[in-house]
């Protein structure tokens, strides 16, 4: 456990992560700018429901979490 707790405060010094972020952080969603739950819940609505791109980026505008199409696409691909 302590690995754990050296590893979330060099990601505070670094000023990438706050120590909340990087604790919910997976190895396959690191090095993207949104958190793992809103690009597993775009990724899910896409491959759930019949939504484009754009419109998933619209649902997550009204909920003022600004994604363009292109990274809901970009996740598609990579998270399937």
């Amino acid at each position: 456990m302590p690995f754990v707790a050296l590893a979330v405060s060099w990601l505070d010094l670094t000023g990438r992560y706050g120590s909340r972020e990087a604790a919910f952080m997976t190895n396959s969603h690191c090095g993207h700018r949104s958190s793992t739950e809103i690009i597993s819940y775009c990724v899910w609505l896409y491959y759930t429901f019949p939504l484009s791109f754009h419109d998933i980026e619209k649902m997550m505008l009204y909920r003022d979490i600004k994604v363009t199409y292109e990274a809901i696409r970009l996740w598609c691909l990579e998270f399937v």
